[in-house]
């Protein structure tokens, strides 16, 4: 397993925008836009804060993961302290990783006694976090970031899986987002009914969650074998109403190496398929890479 080698300045913050104008009181969105300039994914956790020269009003924080070469939006809402008119607020925002400082960028704005409009700068936003917004070309990687964001744990399993394969068996793994492909698909969509799996050697599936853009999709039954063991349901109905479409599932289910299991997608109405995907992990040789993970 090769090593992540961070480069000199793995992350910027090309900008700051405020969306409205700032008079005391008001509450105020801010987007800090945080560019992975690395290769490789990164977690970056951005501290912003409002002040004034010697003075501190509010501070916040948030963690998101970053796609490797992508920009990612951290939005934050602050209240406009009461100052005197025409006081400049600054608005600090800091990157970190690991407790570590990467980079920072301010702004300031100037506090009215009333509302002013102050204009939106134009920066293009890659559509990562707001993920009920998908792009046909990149389901693939947007699948993945999702699975991340919600289980990066199960992710470090995966990895450790696919190491301790490599060692043992002396050949190169990877761990992908699981995708159509691996079960001879062809669309991000779940066929209603009982789908059997029979894992190649070399191969594991780790199962975390579930997007969903289907409101009659309504649960997910799986079972060990050929349905010879039940495990538990997932009962997605849920995650239809959530603005994001997707969420984690618990109990996770991991499935090893020459491993079987089955899974039954219920649907209230009756339809071929769902408008939905089963987020997770597949561990795998190199030389598997977008194939079929069954026997």
């Amino acid at each position: 397993m090769q090593e992540t080698k961070l480069s000199p300045e793995i992350a910027s913050i090309p900008s700051i925008d405020v969306m409205w104008g700032a008079a005391p009181g008001q509450r105020v969105p801010a987007r800090v836009y945080v560019r992975n300039n690395d290769f490789w994914p990164h977690s970056f956790r951005v501290d912003f804060k409002t002040l004034t020269p010697g003075r501190i009003f509010e501070t916040f924080s948030q963690t998101k993961f970053v796609w490797g070469g992508q920009t990612a939006t951290y939005l934050f809402h602050f209240t406009v302290p009461s100052l005197r008119a025409n006081t400049r607020l600054y608005l600090d925002a800091s990157c970190y990783e690991g407790g570590r400082y990467i980079n920072g960028f301010s702004k300031s704005i100037v506090v009215t006694a009333t509302p002013t409009i102050i204009p939106l700068g134009y920066t293009p936003e890659i559509i990562l976090y707001e993920t009920y917004m998908l792009i046909e070309t990149r389901l693939d990687e947007q699948m993945f970031s999702f699975a991340l964001k919600y289980a990066p744990d199960v992710y470090q399993d995966a990895v450790a899986e696919a190491k301790r394969i490599a060692e043992a068996k002396g050949i190169e793994m990877t761990v992908e987002g699981f995708k159509p492909v691996h079960l001879g698909w062809t669309e991000f969509k779940l066929p209603v009914g009982e789908t059997y799996v029979a894992l190649k050697e070399n191969v594991a599936f780790y199962p975390v969650g579930v997007f969903s853009n289907d409101a009659d999709f309504d649960s997910v039954k799986w079972w060990s074998g050929a349905k010879t063991e039940y495990l538990y349901d997932w009962f997605t109905k849920w995650i239809f109403y959530k603005e994001e479409k997707q969420g984690i599932m618990t109990p996770q289910p991991v499935f090893k190496s020459g491993e079987s299991f089955t899974f039954e997608v219920h649907s209230e109405v009756p339809k071929a398929k769902v408008d939905a995907w089963i987020l997770g992990y597949v561990v795998l040789p190199t030389t598997m890479k977008e194939q079929k993970i069954t026997r």
